[in-house]
């Protein structure tokens, strides 16, 4: 995990509308925790690990997580925490708090990224916990 200076901030349009790609973590596509990848390392100047729904459903398992995640109240959220959600199936999908506490950006089914709203949407009822980076 490195951290390296951000680039400019970019406007909540810069996020929708990348392409879905298995594995990917770049603006030519990206999976959902590849989407999160590139927000952290355009947004933050972080650069989080690759990983697959193993590994990431181990920031499930607060021990894993505590190093570098803090898990946080859902009334608590902020721009760029990380939401999990767990989906029918038992399939871990992530987006981010972005570009407010009450819109989530994801990416998800071979679907470009969007921003959706949390709240009274059929996203609020599958997120199983909210995290924020502490590097």
């Amino acid at each position: 995990m490195t951290t390296r200076q951000p680039t400019s901030p970019a406007s909540s349009d810069d996020w929708v509308g990348i392409p879905w790609r298995a594995g990917g973590s770049d603006r030519s596509g990206c999976d959902c925790w590849g989407l999160v990848r590139l927000w952290y390392r355009e947004r933050r100047g972080v650069e989080l690990p690759a990983a697959d729904d193993a590994v990431a459903a181990a920031v499930h398992d607060a021990e894993t997580a505590s190093a570098r995640w803090e898990q946080v109240e859902r009334d608590r959220m902020r721009v760029g925490d990380l939401l999990l959600m767990r989906m029918p199936g038992g399939r871990v999908h992530v987006g981010l708090v972005w570009p407010d506490a009450a819109h989530m950006l994801h990416i998800l089914d071979r679907m470009p990224s969007r921003v959706e709203a949390i709240a009274g949407s059929p996203w609020a009822a599958l997120i199983t916990g909210v995290w924020r980076w502490r590097g």
